[in-house]
C-alpha cells in the first residue's frame, strides 16, 4: 500500500495516509481499521454511531495564528453537526500541511458549511495559503 502523504497525529505516536487507494482485500482491511481507530472517545465512550466523517487538508501561513482561529470557530463546527476534531500536521518536513478530521452527524450539512462564506473567510482570517481540499465519508458498515 502506498500513500502520497504522511501525517501524524499530535501529540500521538502514529501515521495516517491521506492519500491511500488499497486494492486488495488485506489493505481495505487494515485500511477500515485505521480508520475506526481515528473515532476517539467523547463523553467517556467511543463514539460508533457518527454518520461519518468530513478531512480538511490545507496548507497554513503559521500554526501559532491558526489555532486560535479554528478553536474560536467551534461554535459555527457544532451547528453543522460536526464534532470530535482532530488536528494533524505532515509527518514529512512540511509542518505547515494541515489535516482536520470531523466526526459529522448530517453529510448535508458538513457540506453546506465547507462552501460557506464564514468558512471561507475564517480560512483567509487564519492565514490559509491553498484551496483546501475536503473529504466527505460515510460509513458502509
Amino acid at each position: 500500500m502506498s500513500a502520497t502523504t504522511e501525517l501524524t497525529p499530535r501529540g500521538r505516536e502514529g501515521t495516517l495516509s491521506a492519500q491511500t487507494y488499497p486494492t486488495s482485500a488485506p489493505d481495505r482491511g487494515r485500511m477500515k481499521v485505521a480508520t475506526k481507530e481515528l473515532l476517539r472517545k467523547r463523553d467517556g465512550k467511543q463514539k460508533e454511531d457518527a454518520m461519518g466523517m468530513m478531512i480538511i487538508r490545507h496548507k497554513v501561513r503559521d500554526y501559532g495564528q491558526w489555532r486560535p482561529i479554528f478553536d474560536e470557530h467551534v461554535e459555527m463546527q457544532r451547528a453543522a453537526g460536526l464534532f470530535n476534531p482532530r488536528v494533524y500536521h505532515s509527518a514529512d518536513s512540511n509542518k505547515s500541511e494541515i489535516v482536520v478530521v470531523f466526526d459529522t452527524e448530517d453529510t448535508k450539512k458538513a457540506k453546506d458549511f465547507a462552501a460557506s462564506a464564514d468558512l471561507k473567510e475564517t480560512m483567509i482570517k487564519a492565514g490559509v495559503l491553498d484551496t483546501p481540499t475536503i473529504y466527505f465519508l460515510e460509513s458502509i458498515d
